[in-house]
């Protein structure tokens, strides 16, 4: 899938997952499966922005926006993390 990530990619969480910050991390729970997953501050940033439907593109110019880190890193770090996600079951792409 990360190839296929484009600017104009949308994604939004799926539904039945709770989630809470917990000391600083954001953990959740997939209520289909009881698994749990735990988030740093960087993951909880972006779970925060999937509240609603997001482009690739606004989670990338807010990540850019909130951390000193370049365009191109961010990029590629963003892909890989919404990829995980997406494997977890987590998030889906919007059509």
């Amino acid at each position: 899938m990360e190839g296929k990530i484009v600017d104009q990619t949308i994604f939004q969480r799926t539904d039945g997952k709770i989630s809470a910050d917990l000391e600083g991390e954001e953990v959740i729970l997939d209520m289909d499966s009881g698994m749990y997953f735990g988030l740093n501050e960087v993951g909880q940033f972006i779970w925060k922005r999937l509240e609603e439907p997001s482009s690739f593109r606004s989670l990338l110019d807010s990540m850019l926006s909130e951390y000193d880190v370049t365009e191109e890193q961010c990029r590629q770090d963003l892909k890989t993390f919404l990829n995980a996600l997406l494997e977890a079951g987590l998030i889906q792409l919007v059509e």
